[in-house]
């Protein structure tokens, strides 16, 4: 079984918490960069795409969105359904893949953050995301996806080791880069309540030239390119991709 249908179970609750505390934070301007970028207007429908614990989700209904998540992870889901409970808000939460999304002409807006798009084995699967996307968005709808910058990473791409504990879970990454598959790895041990686990985590990462292609197969237009969530132009220099593309009719 793929790594990413396993590991977010594996590790627990607590180290979330943990781990996405600095993130929450952040969120929250991300979420404004997000409305500006794709000029959002009030009660629009958006698909947050592998939407974790919601840390855009929530943010963004509240803001007055209508707002669904979806994600592989049941523990992820759990999580953003408590703590949109907690916020008094409804979002609709649906355990997926994202290669299948359940909905067709439906949102004005589908958001793939953080890097999750890239998991796959390879680009025939990140293809097919894609097309799902586009499959969901209804015509004109935009697509807005975060991704690691291949050129920054190949520049700056340091191999190491680094051991942390987060949330009584200790973790130890081993960092590697595989340039001709264009896929940046990283092997962890996580140990929970003594119990170990190895999981690797491989991400296909591109270049803006790369996606520009993929996009276009899928029907989907790319509009906009950022260095990430401060809009700063595409560089060597930018560690983030914020690709911003238009559902074709």
């Amino acid at each position: 079984m793929p790594w990413y249908y396993e590991m977010f179970d594996f590790v627990g609750e607590e180290y979330f918490s943990v781990l996405n505390r600095e993130k929450l934070r952040k969120a929250k301007k991300e979420v404004a960069t997000i409305k500006t970028a794709l000029a959002l207007q009030p009660g629009q429908e958006i698909l947050d795409l592998c939407c974790g614990v919601g840390r855009h989700t929530i943010p963004l209904a509240k803001a007055g969105y209508k707002v669904t998540g979806l994600d592989a992870s049941a523990k992820l889901l759990e999580i953003a359904k408590r703590r949109a409970e907690a916020e008094g808000l409804k979002v609709e939460f649906l355990q997926g893949d994202m290669r299948a999304i359940p909905f067709k002409d439906r949102f004005d807006a589908v958001l793939n953050l953080w890097n999750s798009f890239g998991y796959l084995e390879d680009d025939e699967e990140h293809l097919r995301v894609l097309k799902s996307v586009a499959g969901a968005l209804q015509p004109g709808g935009r697509f807005l996806l975060d991704i690691l910058n291949r050129d920054w990473v190949v520049r700056n791409f340091q191999p190491g080791e680094e051991h942390r504990e987060i949330g009584g879970v200790v973790e130890i990454n081993r960092y590697q880069f595989d340039s001709a598959a264009g896929r940046d790895i990283m092997e962890t041990t996580y140990i929970v309540d003594g119990v170990e686990r190895e999981f690797t985590h491989s991400c296909r990462i591109y270049t803006l030239q790369e996606l520009n292609l993929l996009l276009d197969m899928a029907g989907l237009k790319m509009c906009q390119a950022y260095g990430g969530f401060d809009l700063r132009p595409v560089s060597v220099e930018a560690k983030q991709l914020l690709v911003i593309a238009k559902k074709q009719s």
